[in-house]
């Protein structure tokens, strides 16, 4: 319930800030590029809302272990993790 809360607050930031693209790297083992529809819930819901707004959002996937995803949580601004469902 945590991770669709944060969506659902995060794709309301999105819909009003209009001026800018919203730029966020995904540390995650889903790869975009397989053409492999993701079996957790919580891609398919990230990759779903992200649809709804495509204009206002850039949602950019990045394969990484568990130990380097905490790595660049802690590191960069524009990353980020999620509950696999």
């Amino acid at each position: 319930m945590k991770i669709l809360t944060f969506t659902v607050a995060l794709f309301c930031l999105v819909l009003s800030a209009k001026a800018e693209v919203i730029r966020i790297q995904v540390l995650a083992d889903f790869n975009p590029l397989e053409r492999v529809y993701p079996e957790n819930i919580a891609t398919q819901f990230i990759l779903a809302a992200a649809s709804e707004v495509n204009d206002e959002l850039s949602l950019k996937f990045i394969a990484a272990s568990q130990a380097r995803e905490w790595y660049e949580l802690q590191k960069k601004e524009d990353v980020c993790l999620y509950n696999k469902l």
